[in-house]
């Protein structure tokens, strides 16, 4: 039996699927199987797999009509023969020594969840943004029981972590199917059901950020409403199942609804798609707490460090006035090559 199941779901990625592939097949660590599941590619993902597939043992293609990334994530899942489970997105690629870093470090610790730093590479101009500690300011292992700020510097994405499978079933903590941003949900879980929680300070994962016809590029309300879903999801959930990080959590679900929530506001292109997402953003949390708290909030939580001063101001326009904000965002769209480069960066 396989000491790791690599799960990489693919969709259409026939210019990347090469280079995550070859990242993965040339690992320090020995003992693994790679499960990929075409989720109803269109270009020459399916054949590139199967390439693989007939090279490699140790690597399974499965294949299955388009259902999203979350059911064959969760496909994958059931059918591993691992006792632990690491997922990589079929655009981005890892380190040679990912597997063996966290896998020891998993041992060493008996870690339910095992983070390591990564790197984020922009598509356009290959810049690399390094985070070397997933969880700033922790020590390597430590019990979420003693730390349970972690829950609010987690960063709720499933790829850089290498997880106990058991996890999944015994706190059925699936991906979830026909929604998009699942990574919030499974990932805010995953933590709140973790008893020790390791990481691993070497960027060991890289993650291509920027690339033309990602999901995670397209924005539109859907995906909005399904953030607001998730977050009411989770409050009521931590109200049922932990009462006493009920403070916490409010903290964390501040960093959604301060700072991510109007920021894909900010990013939303169309403006009807904008407007629905305000209207949604008004009935839900109602009036926004004042911008001084949020600024404070800021100071706080090193990572909303990066909000360039641009933003800022966008943001501040948003807490004061959203149909000023909208009209706004509108005449910068229309005039987007004005203000922003070819590389996503404002020019001003």
């Amino acid at each position: 039996m396989p000491k790791i199941t690599v799960i990489i779901p693919a969709y259409n990625v026939e210019d990347y699927i090469h280079k995550s592939l070859d990242s993965i097949v040339n690992q320090t660590f020995d003992d693994y199987e790679v499960l990929v599941v075409n989720d109803g590619s269109a270009d020459r993902t399916a054949e590139i797999i199967d390439e693989y597939a007939a090279k490699y043992p140790f690597i399974q293609a499965i294949h299955q009509t388009n259902a999203g990334q979350s059911a064959a994530r969760n496909k994958a899942i059931r059918l591993s023969k691992a006792d632990y489970i690491a997922l990589l997105d079929s655009d981005d690629w890892v380190e040679p020594n990912f597997l063996e870093a966290l896998y020891a470090k998993a041992i060493e610790t008996n870690a339910d969840l095992t983070f390591c730093g990564y790197n984020m590479i922009e598509a356009n101009t290959g810049n690399v943004i390094p985070c070397t500690f997933p969880l700033k300011g922790y020590p390597e292992s430590f019990l979420f029981k003693d730390y349970p700020n972690a829950l609010i510097d987690n960063v709720s994405i499933a790829w850089n972590k290498l997880y106990k499978k058991e996890m999944f079933f015994k706190h059925d903590i699936f991906f979830a199917e026909g929604k998009k941003y699942e990574d919030l949900l499974s990932g805010t879980l995953m933590v709140l059901n973790a008893n020790i929680i390791a990481q691993v300070s070497l960027p060991l994962y890289n993650y291509l950020i920027h690339r033309e016809g990602a999901t995670t590029r397209l924005y539109d309300f859907n995906k909005f409403s399904n953030i607001v879903e998730h977050l009411d999801f989770l409050e009521k959930y931590v109200q049922k199942n932990n009462a006493s990080l009920t403070a916490i959590f409010n903290t964390f679900k501040k960093q959604y609804i301060y700072f991510f929530l109007p920021e894909y506001c900010i990013r939303t292109e169309d403006t009807s798609e904008r407007k629905k997402q305000i209207d949604l953003y008004s009935k839900t949390y109602g009036a926004v707490q004042k911008f001084n708290e949020i600024a404070n909030f800021e100071t706080i939580h090193f990572r909303f460090s990066k909000y360039t001063k641009k933003i800022q101001f966008l943001l501040k326009i948003f807490y004061k006035n959203k149909k000023l904000f909208n009209r706004i965002l509108s005449i910068i769209n229309k005039t987007k090559s004005i203000f922003i480069g070819k590389d996503g960066k404002w020019k001003i």
